[in-house]
């Protein structure tokens, strides 16, 4: 439930009226949202007053914040494949490890409902905006899954006003349309859960965000070449154990993977930084487990580890990148205590 703390976002809703995670999480208290202009840019995130490398994200509780500067381009996950985002105001739940000291913000995939289920998103707007949603949940069984798969593409091709840089010379101002700012986002999310006996269960996860935007660059020059690609992919594995040894004990385990890769291209040089053809890989692993006791109704005491392990590879012709290692170990304690019909 939303609290002085946390918020959810219904992104299923969301979807339907067009837009990004951006442009919805603006609208929340307390969240600011730093974009460099039209629909596929790089958006970050800011939860009160923190830097958007402090807030951290996650996927299902997965740690996504990875590589040197440990910011994730929200602009990568559209809200076709997710059923809500749930925004975290200063205190970030144990289980999301040791990540997000100024806050956090977690995609949750849709699940299979009681009956099955299919939906289907079409959308088109301003500047050649389209989008195209599909998605499928059903239960067979012991087996329940969802899958997503989400398009969607614009062509930016908007007015704006130049002075072509000679403020005080207005002989020369002129409307110009936006070049070289086509932009296509794809996903694709599956989630399937098997429950072999009523204790245990086992959650398997998938998901890829690919992104091709061009990048027109600022002011009258624009650029016609440059353009950056990128891709996400995750795989997690969880198993939940309740009754693990004893009816008050329960335990869960999960292991993911995780790969990033960006390219930034400037075969014209029109960007200040000069011919560029960089290539960035980071490659993420880790595993977290909770052991928890309920020693009475009302209280839940865990302990929670996590490992992980993070490498970072970069390309560049005529540059030397060095590779890059971090390992990280964490280990929590909660202790959680409920009071008056779970109003405390």
């Amino acid at each position: 439930e939303d609290t002085a703390f946390s918020t959810s976002v219904d992104a299923a809703k969301a979807a339907t009226e067009g837009g990004g995670v951006a442009e919805h999480l603006a609208r929340t208290v307390g969240v600011q949202v730093r974009r460099t202009g039209s629909h596929g840019d790089m958006s970050s995130i800011l939860i009160r007053g923190s830097s958007a490398a402090q807030v951290g994200i996650f996927l299902d509780g997965i740690p996504l914040s990875l590589g040197r500067g440990a910011h994730i381009d929200l602009s990568l996950f559209p809200l076709l494949s997710l059923a809500k985002v749930e925004v975290f105001r200063g205190y970030v739940p144990a289980e999301f490890g040791s990540e997000g000291i100024g806050g956090a913000l977690n995609f949750v995939p849709g699940q299979a409902p009681k009956q099955p289920a299919t939906r289907i998103v079409l959308g088109y707007g301003a500047f050649d905006f389209m989008q195209l949603g599909v998605s499928r949940a059903a239960r067979h069984g012991k087996v329940r899954y969802a899958m997503n798969v989400g398009l969607q593409g614009a062509r930016n091709n908007f007015s704006f006003f130049s002075d072509n840089d000679t403020p005080y010379q207005t002989a020369d101002d002129q409307w110009l349309t936006r070049e070289n700012n086509r932009s296509f986002l794809g996903s694709v999310l599956g989630w399937v859960q098997w429950r072999p006996t009523k204790t245990l269960r086992i959650d398997f996860l998938e998901s890829l965000h690919y992104k091709d935007k061009g990048l027109p660059g600022g002011g009258a020059v624009q650029s016609l070449g440059t353009r950056r690609r990128g891709a996400h992919q995750v795989f997690d594995v969880k198993v939940t154990q309740r009754r693990l040894g004893h009816p008050k004990v329960s335990g869960m385990v999960r292991a993911n993977l995780q790969v990033t890769w960006e390219r930034f291209r400037d075969p014209l040089g029109e960007f200040p930084s000069g011919n560029q053809d960089q290539q960035d890989l980071t490659l993420g692993a880790g595993v977290l487990g909770r052991l928890s006791w309920t020693p009475h109704d009302p209280q839940i005491l865990s302990l929670i580890p996590e490992y992980r392990f993070e490498t970072y590879r970069g390309d560049d012709p005529g540059r030397r990148l060095p590779t890059s290692r971090r390992h990280r170990l964490g280990l929590a304690l909660r202790d959680r205590i409920v009071f008056w019909k779970d109003r405390v």
